[in-house]
């Protein structure tokens, strides 16, 4: 081959590229955000994973407040393109081969659970240099360039793209996004909270006690019943009142085919019939194994997604999340009950006593099994105790005044749980 047919196929593969890029440029916008209370992130963009027209990545990455904050390459102020493609892979590994990825169970993909997600990396970065060759290196066109190559290995196809859907999972990390693509939409998945804070306290405690490293107790504590049950009291309230776009899916409702067709529409997507089985890469995805379960059970039922929480929480409990979660219970349409000054005092009442979750972090027989496996952390969460009682008992109590307040409509506030 002369020079010159190699500098023209060189240019072929240059403008291909070019045209490519601008094509992820003008794709809509989307972000998906945890709801809190185990709300189906993963399961949603898995449920879009082998959709033609969505470009996504595998899982969250936390671009913003983790990989361009922490990224040598872009804090030397000059780079090449192949270095910082290579900075990405080895950061995230487990995203390109995904037998690395055992606690998203990614590990076991494929109708038998005997598959794993393998994409070439040399390629993914081959693909991403010739992406980004005649842009501006800055965190938006990476940030395309990523999620293009990601799709190019796939075997995807540009053309018949529409829509970026990125998962920022975080609030900190959608915002930076947004900064980049203004006309973002933020997609919301949530679920009844008082199964959600079942879930998450019960899920996470047994992958604590099955982790024996020193990660053990790090979600099975005081301190992350209060975080999780202030996450799932104000997360969506604050998306509500932000005027953000945003777009509120129910958990409950996922895999039901009128809902997906309903989303899809949404997300100004073609409806299709992969929209019902999870996925990832195309390879079949059960599940994480936070949840114990694996997803078997594709057909939707009404109660697909029940966990107990009406027998695992006491009437008191029940009555106590019911109160102080009104707005979020009666917008998404789950079972709640009417706001009244009677009982607004009653709550007042039973909110002095703690939870059954929180008996136990101040238990002897739990305080022990913590001591023998970190004295220190025993010791300050022993001592971090009372001062964690009583940010509940306010966190109760605050929201049940602002239900209260509302529903009479006095005084306004910067969000309603």
């Amino acid at each position: 081959m002369t020079n010159a047919n190699m500098n023209s196929k060189m240019n072929d593969v240059l403008d291909s590229s070019n045209n490519e890029f601008k094509k992820l440029e003008n794709l809509i916008p989307f972000a998906l955000v945890a709801g809190g209370g185990r709300s189906g992130t993963d399961l949603l963009q898995n449920l879009l994973d082998s959709h033609g027209q969505v470009l996504s990545f595998n899982g969250p990455t936390k671009l913003y407040i983790d990989f361009f904050s922490g990224s040598k390459c872009l804090q030397s102020g000059s780079f090449n393109l192949k270095d910082i493609a290579h900075e990405f892979v080895g950061l995230y590994i487990e995203r390109f081969n995904s037998k690395y990825d055992h606690l998203e169970r990614k590990d076991q993909l494929g109708k038998d659970e005997s598959e794993s997600l393998n994409i070439d990396t040399e390629l993914f970065i081959k693909k991403f240099v010739s992406l980004l060759n005649n842009q501006e290196k800055n965190n938006k066109n990476i940030l395309l360039g990523i999620h293009g190559a990601y799709h190019f290995c796939l075997g995807g196809s540009f053309d018949s793209l529409k829509i970026l859907f990125y998962h920022a999972h975080h609030f900190d990390e959608v915002y930076q996004f947004i900064e980049d693509f203004p006309a973002t939409t933020i997609v919301f998945p949530t679920r009844d909270p008082r199964a959600g804070l079942v879930s998450t306290i019960e899920n996470w405690k047994k992958y604590d006690s099955s982790n024996k490293s020193y990660l053990s107790f790090a979600h099975d504590n005081y301190l992350f019943f209060y975080f999780h049950l202030n996450r799932i009291t104000e997360s969506e309230g604050r998306l509500i009142c932000s005027n953000k776009k945003h777009i509120i899916i129910r958990l409950e409702d996922l895999i039901n085919i009128d809902h997906m067709k309903s989303l899809s529409d949404l997300l100004f997507i073609d409806y299709k019939k992969s929209m019902l089985l999870p996925t990832v890469g195309g390879k079949i995805w059960h599940g994480d194994r936070i949840s114990g379960a694996k997803i078997r059970e594709i057909e939707w039922s009404e109660n697909r997604t029940y966990n107990g929480w009406r027998e695992k929480l006491s009437w008191r409990e029940r009555y106590l999340i019911t109160f102080m979660m009104h707005s979020k219970l009666k917008r998404n349409n789950y079972e709640y009950a009417p706001i009244t000054i009677p009982g607004f005092l009653l709550v007042l009442i039973l909110a002095l006593a703690p939870f059954r979750y929180e008996r136990r972090y101040v238990s002897i027989s739990y305080l022990r099994l913590l001591f023998r496996t970190n004295r220190l952390r025993a010791l300050y969460y022993f001592l971090y105790a009372p001062l964690t009682f009583l940010k509940v008992r306010f966190l109760i109590i605050k929201y049940a005044t602002i239900q209260l307040l509302n529903e009479y409509s006095i005084g306004k506030f910067n969000f309603i749980p």
